[in-house]
């Protein structure tokens, strides 16, 4: 009977001793799951927010691009203007010319 009891409370030990091995383990398992889940929420906020410049710089970069668009558009106007104004001016000093020209002649 004394060897039933004491193999009976050495197997209580022992599964006492086993189920608090297994809650230990099962709290840090659980622990670490958790940091895994914390870090890898903190990598998606921190690849969202590069998610989010990068598509500002994007919109910037359309943006420039198309002012630079505009600016080289209206330079090629002023360029053209120039060289229609240097057209007519060249062609007054001719009409000029030949009316001197002709003055001078007669």
């Amino acid at each position: 009977m004394l060897i039933t009891m004491l193999s009976l409370s050495m197997m209580l030990f022992l599964m006492s001793r086993m189920s608090f091995l297994m809650s230990f383990l099962m709290s840090r398992m659980l622990f670490l799951m958790s940091m895994m889940s914390f870090l890898m929420s903190m990598m998606s906020f921190l690849m969202s927010r590069m998610l989010f410049l990068m598509s500002m710089m994007s919109f910037l970069m359309s943006r420039m691009s198309f002012l630079m668009s505009m600016m080289s558009f209206l330079m090629s106007r002023m360029l053209f203007l120039m060289s229609m104004m240097l057209f007519v001016m060249s062609r007054i000093m001719m009409m000029f010319m030949m009316v001197m020209c002709h003055y001078y002649i007669s």
